[in-house]
């Protein structure tokens, strides 16, 4: 606040005045740093006003304050107010020289944004509110400079006789942290539906056959307001049903669509058959950025009756200082602030694979039916307890649930050098003459018959 042209003899009386008129010392609300400078911001541009408190942001031309009103304002001392509510004028540049209400003296080597440089010499006196820049020579500061100037933000020379001065009850902000988030989608096949296959399990999860090969991508996001560094993502196929061909990093840093990042080409793993389970270093995610890893995936065998084997899995393994897990299903072992899903930083892609019909007991093509189409070639006989088997020829099911091997006949005891014989139980040729007497007897009598 300059007072370089007031008469001495008022500005004597007038720093004991407003000693007198301002507020007994009392506890001030709290404030951050970010906050004092977003005040001061709303104050550049409006006109210099001698013992002013007050300024409209809308409205450049309605009133404004002088220096050491601006900076009280800023402040928010004694007490919160708006910027346009016009307040008594409680702190001139004597009472910030000479008193500590609110505020205390500190060494210029300690300012930090939103700190005030006041000097009160010889009737005249300035305040400013420091920004950055040189604590003891040229800094970037915000003041009520002067009627010819108004309220400025600009660097200027701060001479060695303005002292440094700190407002009570400056809280910290939250210290900026990242917030990382995984998700995971699958491209569809053209010309075949997502979800072709709508019985038993396999509603509303995404199906495909094999040999067809589709992208899927994992999305990596940093939402915080602070870096996430040493990322590492794990991704894991179900070997026995899908497998990774090949795979590529990319970012949205700096640029409206993804790009190749530059971590694609410093990894250890190979991007053509990487295996079932890898791990990719992402590097650090700045504050909003993306990665995404596009993974071609090609179905290799038919995922059975059990829907959604047939997956592939994503996860954080590791945050540097913050976060770590193992596997996709291991618990985190460290956590610091990671949120989604209540902290468990992973996502899958589940998948039914089909085929063609096999003989197998199973719909291998999801229409309804099992094992048709003579995929099995002729109708097989009927069930009479006896099965094949490929090592041990027919076996019998007994009571107890177990299989014994049956033994064919031995050759010479009834049996055919074939294998077939006429007859059970071992019996040799006389065991036809029962059958042709039985049949010499039939024509007797029949001929008996038509003789009459």
């Amino acid at each position: 606040m300059r007072r370089l042209a007031f008469p001495l003899l008022v500005q004597l009386s007038l720093g004991p005045l407003l000693l007198l008129i301002a507020p007994a010392a009392q506890a001030i609300p709290s404030i951050t740093r970010d906050a004092i400078i977003d005040l001061a911001k709303s104050g550049v541009g409006s006109p210099y006003v001698w013992a002013g408190t007050c300024w409209n942001p809308q409205d450049r031309s309605w009133k404004g304050p002088d220096c050491s009103g601006y900076v009280t304002k800023c402040w928010q001392i004694p007490k919160t107010s708006k910027v346009t509510d016009c307040g008594p004028h409680y702190f001139t540049t004597w009472a910030y020289k000479s008193k500590s209400t609110h505020w205390k003296t500190i060494s210029r080597g300690d300012l930090l944004r939103g700190d005030a440089l006041n000097y009160n010499l010889n009737s005249k006196g300035h305040i400013v509110l420091y920004e950055k820049g040189d604590k003891w020579g040229s800094a970037t500061v915000y003041e009520a400079r002067g009627s010819a100037y108004g309220v400025v933000h600009r660097v200027r020379n701060v001479a060695s006789k303005y002292a440094a001065k700190r407002r009570n009850s400056i809280t910290a902000p939250p210290p900026k942290a990242p917030q990382v988030s995984v998700e995971a989608t699958v491209e569809g096949i053209s010309g075949q539906g997502r979800d072709f296959c709508e019985l038993a399990g396999s509603a509303k999860i995404f199906d495909w056959k094999v040999g067809q090969q589709t992208t899927i991508r994992v999305l990596v996001h940093n939402s915080g307001d602070g870096p996430a560094e040493g990322v590492t993502l794990g991704v894991a196929a179900e070997a026995a049903f899908i497998e990774v061909k090949h795979w590529t990093l990319l970012t949205n840093a700096g640029a409206g669509s993804f790009v190749t990042d530059t971590q694609d080409g410093l990894q250890s793993i190979p991007h053509d058959d990487p295996g079932a389970s890898f791990n990719l270093e992402l590097g650090t995610l700045a504050a909003g950025e993306r990665k995404r890893v596009d993974l071609t995936v090609r179905a290799t065998h038919y995922s059975g009756p059990n829907p959604g084997v047939a997956a592939l899995r994503a996860w954080i393994v590791a945050i540097k200082d913050r976060y770590a897990k193992a596997t996709y299903d291991a618990p985190p072992t460290q956590n610091s602030g990671q949120t989604q899903n209540g902290g468990e930083l992973r996502a899958a892609v589940v998948t039914d694979v089909f085929d063609e019909e096999t003989c197998d007991g199973h719909d291998n093509d999801c229409d309804g039916e099992r094992d048709e189409g003579d995929v099995c070639g002729a109708a097989p006989a009927p069930d009479l307890g006896v099965t094949s088997t490929a090592d041990h020829g027919p076996v019998l099911r007994l009571d107890s649930g177990t299989e014994s091997p049956v033994k064919p006949p031995a050759l010479g005891s009834g049996a055919l050098e074939g294998g077939c014989a006429l007859v059970p139980g071992g019996a040799g040729p006389g065991a036809l003459v029962p059958l042709v007497l039985l049949l010499a007897l039939l024509l007797i009598r029949y001929r008996r018959e038509t003789e009459r």
